[in-house]
């Protein structure tokens, strides 16, 4: 599990001052992380990606609709209106670099071994 502190830390984000609030007051975290909206995301931090053909952010509103507790997002995204003030924005200047930052820091506390399989 993910606390709120531990994806700032590891993704260099910033909470947003207008969300999350809530979910850093609980203590709650984050169960996973995720970068599809559709589905069941109890608990999950959403990272919207940009895409070829669609950006992430566009489906913010309908990760936090299927239970995700905040988002990785652009700096200088703007939020829907409609977003629960509880959801956890957590701005960063590029959201896949905020999750390999994420996914570098996180194996960076695990005592394992890393392998590598070619084809």
């Amino acid at each position: 599990m993910f606390t709120l502190s531990d994806i700032i830390q590891g993704s260099d984000g910033r909470l947003d001052e207008a969300t999350g609030a809530g979910l850093a007051m609980t203590g709650q975290g984050f169960t996973s992380v995720a970068i599809d909206s559709r589905g069941n995301l109890n608990g999950a931090l959403f990272v919207a990606l940009p895409g070829l053909h669609v950006d992430g952010h566009s489906f913010v509103l309908d990760a936090a609709g299927h239970g995700a507790r905040g988002a990785l997002v652009r700096e200088d995204w703007t939020p829907p209106e409609a977003l629960p003030r509880d959801f956890a924005l957590v701005r960063v200047a590029d959201p896949l670099t905020g999750l390999q930052s994420l996914a570098r820091w996180w194996r960076a506390l695990m005592d394992v071994q890393v392998a590598a399989v070619t084809g």
